[in-house]
């Protein structure tokens, strides 16, 4: 038993990046998968790994194209192909060969040889030449340019994003200032979208040349080889994600030294002081923009997964590093060449940012070395939703300590207890409405009427957050608990119950007549978190709805069937998600739009630019839906009014109320 755990332990050691980073490996789970796994399963069922357990790979040491694991030390049967010629083509070794594979086991060890195993590949040429017009170069560069967009989306998606942004930043004149990657803004004044936009933004042709060259050669590179299309795209937002916070990281241990070295000169070095907390102001507002720090972290994945040595100075071929490993630690790898690479940058370029490369190249080491969360976890829609829902709880424990010492907690919720306590019951105003209206001044009856519309909107808030609660528990049976649709339920789920108080608070606020102060602060605070549901809401019904298209293809409907562990079907899977999940999450959209527009909060900057067909939208659906009848704030003939005059004495009693 003790052999057994050894090599198991070896074997994982010896796992592959994309062994390591796909999400279909050791995934247990009975429900339907999230995008990225269904994309993993796809991938596996179109790439035939019936053979052996293990994809069609090419053997760089033997030269030859291998169905099946190929190590010695995997039982199973592994079928190569004939060796290469060295002097073959490059094209060769992209597009395995069809025909006969023998199997790589000896006579020896296996007494009865497997069959070989007869492969038909789709090559780069077929036998019969093509039929050429007369546009031989053009014609061979729209197919090529075309096969390049199917076969890549992943990366023309990310290339034709940062080119629409600078032209529209270009177009529009937009000061580079106004979403930048900046630490005084992001950190200080809580612009946590600018770790989004100052990613994707470029205002010089060289930069935005240089960088999606690059992206053009790295994803042609790993797309396709390394990780899928889906799984590509996930990890370029997360990495975005990632390469914004550990560059924040570097830029406030920067501080932090700049201010221990500040409190070591003290008074007696005033010039020397000077220039430290110069240059802290210097670091702190810095700006960077630019897709660099993810471009290179996939250098650093690129690198690391090449056989030959990486040559990273331009026209010194000689100058190569190799890649080594950590002895007893295969999977940590290490090479040299990314770290050249951002000094020759740094030397030919100084205006480059630095810390936002070296950023990049940490998290490319930490993706390769598996330290980073998995693809679950680092998905779009539950990672950027996150990461705000996080800020957004720092935020509000460091505001709490800003105002001065002021201490309203416990008097809020005595009042929000006893307000809303008091909203729930009806017939006690309706039997105090009953017993005198005109004893009754014109501020009661309006407040009276102001409560039940909070009455209403409070039933409308609860119930949307109890159905949202149901069907996340439910999204357990239905998806597995470690499935990012899950977890990205759980990030809503918290983001409305957070808002739902944080609206109350607003409306007994504004109900009471509290301070002025008071009800601004938690308004702002009450917008944000309206908005960060807005954008996590929009996200998850983008990854939904791509989950559901991937389960309906052939290919995964064929394997997910075959599955006896999957005991839900198709139907209910279909109508839960499509139905509950993403109907609640609308219905969710709509409340946050009307909120946000009646608390005056939308905002502005990047989130209108992006959400604004959505916002408007939304508020549209939610007049016609959710609005309810106001009674006017004055009604004629209503109130204790005033006598005109009188008629005949028989008819003294008589009264003419205005």
């Amino acid at each position: 038993p003790s052999r057994t755990k050894g090599k198991k332990r070896k074997d994982l050691s010896k796992r592959t990046f994309v062994q390591r980073h796909s999400p279909s490996g050791g995934d247990s789970s009975w429900g339907w998968p999230s995008v990225t796994r269904a994309s993993a399963m796809l991938d596996k069922s179109i790439g035939g790994q019936d053979a052996g357990g293990g994809r069609i790979i090419f053997d760089e040491d033997g030269k030859r194209w291998c169905v099946g694991p190929v190590t010695s030390s995997s039982p199973s049967a592994a079928w190569c192909s004939t060796p290469l010629s060295v002097s073959s083509d490059d094209v060769i070794y992209k597009y395995p060969p069809s025909g006969l594979y023998q199997s790589t086991q000896s006579q020896s060890t296996s007494p009865g040889l497997p069959p070989p195993l007869r492969v038909s590949c789709p090559g780069p040429a077929t036998s019969e030449p093509p039929v050429q017009s007369k546009h031989k170069g053009q014609n061979g560069r729209q197919n090529k340019n075309l096969q390049f967009v199917l076969l890549k989306p992943s990366t023309c998606a990310v290339m034709l994003l940062n080119v629409a942004l600078a032209f529209h930043y270009w177009n529009r004149r937009v000061d580079p200032s106004s979403v930048s990657k900046q630490y005084a803004r992001i950190v200080g004044e809580h612009e946590w979208w600018r770790g989004l936009t100052g990613a994707t933004a470029h205002f010089e042709p060289l930069h935005i040349g240089f960088n999606m060259m690059s992206m053009n050669t790295l994803g042609s590179e790993i797309e396709g080889s390394l990780l899928n299309s889906v799984e590509f795209l996930m990890w370029n937002g997360a990495l975005v994600v990632y390469t914004t916070m550990i560059m924040m990281a570097m830029v406030y241990a920067r501080i932090r030294y700049l201010q221990r070295k500040i409190d070591a000169c003290g008074n007696a070095q005033p010039q020397l002081q000077a220039t430290y907390e110069e240059k802290q102001e210097k670091v702190r507002d810095t700006s960077s923009v630019g897709y660099s720090a993810v471009l290179f972290a996939w250098m650093v994945i690129s690198t690391m997964e090449r056989k030959q040595p990486t040559c990273p100075i331009p026209f010194l071929n000689d100058v190569c590093f190799s890649t080594y490993e950590v002895p007893g630690l295969p999977f940590l790898r290490f090479n040299l060449s990314p770290i050249v690479s951002l000094f020759v940058c740094q030397f030919i370029m100084p205006r480059v940012s630095f810390m936002g490369h070296l950023a990049g190249i940490v998290a490319g080491f930490l993706l390769h070395w598996g330290l980073l969360p998995p693809l679950e976890l680092s998905s779009v829609n539950v990672l950027i939703g996150g990461v705000f829902l996080i800020g957004l709880w720092v935020r509000n424990e460091t505001s709490t300590d800003k105002m001065g010492g002021r201490d309203h907690d416990e008097h809020l919720q005595t009042l929000i207890k006893d307000f809303f306590t008091a909203n729930r019951r009806n017939k006690q105003y309706v039997a105090v409405e009953g017993d005198d209206e005109s004893q009754q001044s014109i501020k009661q009856r309006r407040k009276l009427r102001d409560l039940r519309e909070v009455g209403r909107k409070q039933w409308t808030l609860l119930t949307i957050r109890n159905v949202m609660a149901f069907q996340f528990v439910i999204s357990f049976y239905f998806y597995g608990w470690s499935s990012s649709m899950v977890l990205s339920q759980c990030v809503l789920l918290a983001y409305f119950v957070f808002a739902v108080c944080s609206t109350q608070f607003v409306w007994a606020y504004t109900l009471c007549g509290i301070d002025d102060d008071i009800l601004d602060h938690e308004k702002v605070r009450s917008g944000m978190i309206w908005r960060g549901y807005f954008m996590s809401a929009v996200i998850s019904i983008i990854v939904d709805s791509m989950s559901v298209a991937s389960w309906v293809c052939l290919p995964l409907l064929v394997e997910t069937f075959q599955d006896p562990s999957r005991r839900i079907g198709l139907l209910p899977v279909c109508i839960f998600t499509l139905v509950l999940r993403i109907g609640v999450n609308l219905m969710g959209l709509v409340v946050a739009s009307k909120i946000l527009h009646g608390t005056v909060q939308v905002g502005g900057g990047i989130f209108t630019a992006l959400f604004s067909p959505i916002l408007t939208s939304s508020r549209l659906i939610g007049d016609a839906m959710l609005t309810t009848t106001k009674m006017p704030l004055w009604t004629a003939f209503e109130g204790k009014g005033t006598r005109l005059g009188t008629r005949a004495e028989s008819d003294q009693s008589e009264r003419v109320w205005l």
